[in-house]
């Protein structure tokens, strides 16, 4: 399955992040919340993502909410995955980028699967 991932489309110095990863039928809009902190974002406090059809129609959940709040065991993934993403070795190429990357689409793939029906 072709995918594309957009990292961080905010501004660096913002409380709030945004991510997307984008499939042929549809995208998944990922929210982030970071602890306040001085000139760089903090600790991830809250991590919310939604699917979307590539013109912007939001799909509801199983439970009919428009929108999943990762807990728990998922937000420490989560968090995991954060860090390997936007570290240096992964900017400078020094790891596998496509298994990271494949990683981390299965990851919300398997957390779409579970909340919604697509």
């Amino acid at each position: 399955m072709e995918y594309i991932i957009e990292l961080d489309t905010q501004e660096a110095a913002s409380h709030i992040a945004f991510h997307n990863l984008i499939f042929k039928p549809f995208k998944i809009n990922i929210i982030e919340r970071h602890q306040e902190a001085k000139g760089t974002r903090g600790k991830i406090l809250e991590v919310i993502f939604k699917i979307r059809t590539l013109n912007d129609k939001l799909i509801k959940c199983k439970n009919g909410n428009g929108r999943v709040i990762l807990s728990d065991h998922q937000l420490i993934s989560y968090r995991n995955f954060h860090k390997v993403l936007h570290s240096y070795e992964y900017r400078r190429n020094l790891l596998d980028r496509k298994a990271l990357e494949l990683k981390f689409v299965d990851f919300f793939l398997m957390l779409a699967i579970s909340n919604y029906d697509l």
